[in-house]
């Protein structure tokens, strides 16, 4: 292009950006002021804990999906839709009642669920509906899925014996322990494949978007992404035991375990990702749905209400206001924990034979005993939490992946005498112990982590320090379980009678 003297050049500045197009980045960056804490410990779990690290690229990934929408977006006449303050003025409270009582999961759910909120808010149904498959994405930067660990290591141990069995090697199981000629084996944390399997889905959910224009081969894709890994750790798992009883124990073992575990899941991952490029899709851009007819402003927008913009700050300001009016009104618990006196029973008489500890942290007090009657005995560990100190929490466990004497061989859930425990089969080389789990707060007694969670925060709103505890009894498992659990059945009964008196 060449210009000649006295043309007439013309200089386009770029449009001011509309009050919707303008309140959604704004409105998103508050709400991740006002959610900070748990956008905050998202990421560190996205760096502590190799199993959620795939959370760093999801954010970058669901921005990346809303880009290749671009045009489509720029076809709709986005506008706000009031019908969406309702729906933030319950998640505000949510997101309050969770960081109450610590639920970093529901906490962490409602600081992403803002995110579809606000395109729903500030831009309209139909740019919801337009981006839901990336909004929906961003529940993949939550770090759940540990309730699949114990199904997953379960299927595992199962699967792995049944195939030694077939392979003509004589297996002796019991839960996810069992033994084979040329060593002992355990199924962990870490054969389970609940890493992944959710890395998979995750990398499988990107690739479909940008794969495929149907819903169904996306789902048909998604499906493949979760049985196929799921299957190829069944057979990686039961390799690597076939691995060490061939080598003597030399192959497969400690840190190579690891790594055959990383080259087998991206060897899978390129079997996945074949199998869906097989029905790939040409991409093309559906056209965007026409926007019904409505009066504008100036430059073609709805004018854009204030009002809801200014509601909308408000409740996400309420959010931390309320916490710490909360906070402020909680007492500190000033309850020490002290023994127990048994009828029948003989307590502190040093430590248990079968030295244990449960991997519990943050506990304001602690106390452990042992009480004897006969030959018999029973562990005892209380640890009481109050405001601001979580029970169930990651790290928290009866026993850690990488304990050095002990291994939990089976858990589960038992109505007793007395109510609901958590029940733990634990081994070392010393012997077995019968683990019995359960919480105390105001009085009341819980199995399930939920259920107390969910009284903590009730307890906490009303303004009580929300303090509770959770006790561990145990006694030798071996070599009659069954006179084991007698043992502790009557010991919970005698130990639920006094702590009933008892004002932790």
């Amino acid at each position: 292009m060449s210009l000649a003297f006295g043309d007439r050049i013309t200089l386009r500045l770029p449009r001011r950006p509309a009050g919707p197009d303008l309140a959604l980045p704004v409105f998103l960056a508050a709400a991740v002021l006002a959610f900070l804490p748990a956008w905050r410990r998202m990421v560190e779990l996205w760096l502590a804990n190799g199993t959620y690290s795939h959370g760093l690229w999801v954010v970058p990934a669901a921005a990346w999906m809303v880009w290749l929408r671009r045009a489509e977006l720029a076809r709709l006449q986005r506008s706000p839709d009031w019908r969406a303050l309702p729906v933030l003025a319950l998640l505000v409270p949510a997101w309050t009642a969770a960081r109450v009582a610590e639920v970093d999961l529901v906490a962490q759910l409602a600081a992403v669920g803002a995110v579809p909120l606000a395109v729903w808010l500030f831009w309209g149904v139909q740019a919801l509906r337009l981006l839901a498959y990336p909004m929906a994405y961003l529940l993949f930067a939550v770090p759940m899925g540990e309730s699949l660990i114990d199904p997953l290591i379960d299927l595992t141990a199962r699967a792995t014996v049944w195939g030694l069995q077939l392979s003509g090697i004589p297996v002796y199981a019991e839960g996810r322990f069992f033994v084979i000629p040329s060593g002992t084996w355990a199924v962990e944390t870490a054969c389970s494949g609940q890493r992944y399997l959710i890395a998979a889905v995750a990398l499988g959910a990107v690739y479909a978007y940008a794969a495929y224009r149907s819903p169904w081969r996306r789902a048909a894709f998604l499906a493949v992404a979760v049985v196929i890994p799921l299957l190829a750790n069944l057979l990686r798992a039961y390799l690597i035991v076939l691995a060490g009883h061939l080598s003597g124990m030399r192959l497969a073992v400690g840190a190579d375990h690891l790594i055959y575990g990383w080259v087998f899941f991206l060897l899978v991952m390129i079997l996945v990702f074949w199998i869906g490029g097989r029905w790939r899709e040409p991409p093309t851009v559906a056209a965007a749905p026409e926007a019904p007819a409505q009066s504008t402003g100036r430059g073609g927008q709805r004018p854009f209400p204030a009002g809801v913009f200014a509601a909308a700050l408000l409740l996400l300001v309420l959010g931390p206001v309320w916490t710490a009016v909360v906070a402020q009104r909680q007492a500190a618990a000033a309850v020490a924990l002290q023994p127990v006196e048994l009828r029948g029973w003989s307590c502190c008489l040093g430590e248990a034979p079968l030295h244990w500890r449960p991997h519990y942290t943050g506990a304001r007090e602690s106390w452990h005993g042992v009480y004897r009657r006969g030959e018999r005995w029973v562990g005892v560990h209380r640890m009481l939490y109050g405001p601001g100190e979580e029970i169930v929490r990651h790290g928290n466990v009866v026993v850690p992946e990488r304990d050095p004497v002990w291994r939990e061989i089976g858990a589960g859930v038992e109505r007793t005498g007395a109510g609901a425990v958590s029940v733990h089969r634990l081994r070392s080389a010393a012997g077995d112990l019968l683990v019995w789990v359960w919480y105390r707060a105001g009085g009341h007694h819980f199995a399930s982590a939920l259920a107390l969670k969910a009284w903590r925060a009730v307890d906490r709103m009303r303004g009580g320090d929300g303090a509770a505890e959770v006790v561990f009894v145990y006694t030798p498992a071996d070599p009659d379980p069954a006179a084991a659990r007698a043992q502790l059945e009557a010991f919970l009964v005698a130990l639920g009678r006094a702590l009933a008196e008892d004002p932790a």
